[in-house]
C-alpha cells in the first residue's frame, strides 16, 4: 500500500511542470548582437516581448549582460567574438520576471551543430531578486564554464530532448536546479566540479523521462561514487520527491565518468496512474465488503 500512495503522489507533483514554450512577438534578423535593438523588428525581446531567432545568416553573439530578457531559438547558431562570457541576472527588481534563454531546434536532434556556444563562462546571478532558466528542449548547447552563484530556486536549467555540455562546474557556481523534463531523452554532460561544486546543485527527474546526466570528472579523477553520495544526500527526486534510494536510479561508471538516470519503470505513464488509482479504489471497496 505505501508504494501506491508514493507513486501518486509522483503523479500530482510531475503533472504539468514541464517547461512551455515562449509566444514570441518580435524576431531577429539573423546577425549581429542578440541585445542590439536594431536586429529585431519588433523591438528588444522582453517577458512582455519574447523573442524568436529562428535562422542565422552571420555572425551571431550573445553579448554580455541579459537582464529581463526572455529568447526563443528554432534554429541557426549563436555564438562569436562576442559570446565568450554570457551574463544571465534574472528581470527587473521586483517584476516577478525571469531572464529566459529557451532552444528547441528540432532539426538538430543529431546534434551535428551547436545552436549556442559560450566559449568562456555562463553566469546565472539572481541580481535582482528574479532568477533565470536555460532550457534544451531540443538542439544542442555548449558552454565553458557554469557559474551559479545565487540558488538552485533561482537558477534552472531545464532538459527536455537537447544536450548541453559544461566544461566545468566552478568553486562556488553549482548552485542551479536540473529539471529533466517530462518524457524527455535528452542529456548534460559536466566535464568536471571545482571543490564543493555540485553539492548545492538539485536535480530531478519528471515523468517518463529517460535522459541523463554524466559527471566526467571529479576533482580532476575518477567520479565513480559521487552519484551515490549524491542521492544518499537527498539532493535528487523523481517527480518532485525526494529519493534517496539508489535503487531507483542507474548509475552506470564508464572510466573517469558516472552517468545517472532515472529507472523508466519506476516513472509511470499517465495511463498506468489512473489504471493504479482504479485498482486502488476498487480493492478498497472489497476491503469494506468483506468487513
Amino acid at each position: 500500500m505505501k508504494t501506491l500512495n508514493t507513486v501518486i503522489l509522483f503523479s500530482a507533483v510531475a503533472v504539468g511542470s514541464a517547461s512551455a514554450a515562449l509566444t514570441t512577438t518580435t524576431t531577429f534578423d539573423g546577425a549581429g548582437s542578440l541585445v542590439g535593438v536594431a536586429n529585431w523588428d519588433n523591438g528588444l525581446p522582453t517577458n512582455a516581448n519574447p523573442g524568436l531567432v529562428a535562422v542565422t545568416s552571420g555572425s551571431t553573439w550573445t553579448t554580455n549582460v541579459w537582464t529581463d530578457m526572455a529568447i526563443r531559438q528554432t534554429g541557426g547558431t549563436v555564438g562569436g567574438a562576442g559570446s565568450a562570457t554570457m551574463n544571465m541576472r534574472g528581470g527587473a527588481a521586483l517584476s516577478g520576471n525571469k531572464t529566459i534563454y529557451e532552444i528547441e531546434d528540432v532539426a538538430n536532434s543529431a546534434f551535428g551543430y551547436k545552436n549556442l556556444e559560450v566559449s568562456g563562462q555562463l553566469t546565472m546571478w539572481n541580481q535582482n531578486g528574479e532568477g533565470q532558466e536555460l532550457s534544451l528542449l531540443a538542439g544542442y548547447a555548449t558552454v565553458g564554464s557554469l557559474n551559479a552563484i545565487s540558488s538552485a530556486a533561482t537558477s534552472t536549467i531545464n532538459i527536455g530532448d537537447g544536450k548541453l555540455d559544461i566544461g566545468i562546474v566552478t568553486t562556488l557556481g553549482g548552485k542551479f536546479s536540473i529539471n529533466m523534463l517530462a518524457g524527455g531523452t535528452g542529456e548534460m554532460v559536466i566535464g568536471d566540479r571545482n571543490e564543493a561544486a555540485l553539492n548545492a546543485m538539485r536535480l530531478d527527474f519528471e515523468t517518463g523521462n529517460v535522459g541523463s546526466i554524466t559527471l566526467s570528472s571529479n576533482l580532476g579523477a575518477s567520479a565513480d561514487g559521487y552519484w551515490g553520495f549524491f542521492v544518499e544526500q537527498g539532493w535528487a527526486s523523481i517527480g518532485g520527491v525526494v529519493v534517496t534510494d539508489l535503487a531507483q536510479f542507474n548509475i552506470v561508471n564508464d572510466g573517469f565518468a558516472t552517468t545517472i538516470s532515472a529507472i523508466p519503470e519506476l516513472i509511470p505513464e499517465p495511463g498506468t496512474y489512473a489504471l493504479l488509482a482504479g485498482c486502488f479504489a476498487l480493492a478498497s471497496v472489497m476491503v469494506r465488503r468483506r468487513r
